[in-house]
């Protein structure tokens, strides 16, 4: 069941894409990672990873270290 229902949303999605994805975009994706929650539930640390643009200096992906409050529905950026 749960194949079905994979392979008709990856049938819609070419039917409502402006575009195919291609393999820049794979490439280009920011991503979440590290998830890490408070105590009492209420504020959520990750980090954000920002690949390189093609004008920038090689190396590896960005990567920023970002808090989410649940209830109050803020998010604070702290490094850089």
């Amino acid at each position: 069941m749960k194949k079905i229902i994979a392979i008709i949303l990856f049938l819609l999605s070419f039917i409502y894409a402006q575009r195919p994805i291609t393999a820049e975009d794979i490439v280009n994706m920011r991503s979440s990672t590290q998830p890490t929650m408070n105590n009492d539930g209420t504020q959520i640390a990750y980090v954000k990873v920002i690949p390189r643009t093609e004008d920038e200096k090689r190396g590896g992906s960005f990567r920023e270290v970002w808090v989410m409050n649940r209830i109050v529905n803020w998010y604070k950026e702290y490094l850089k």
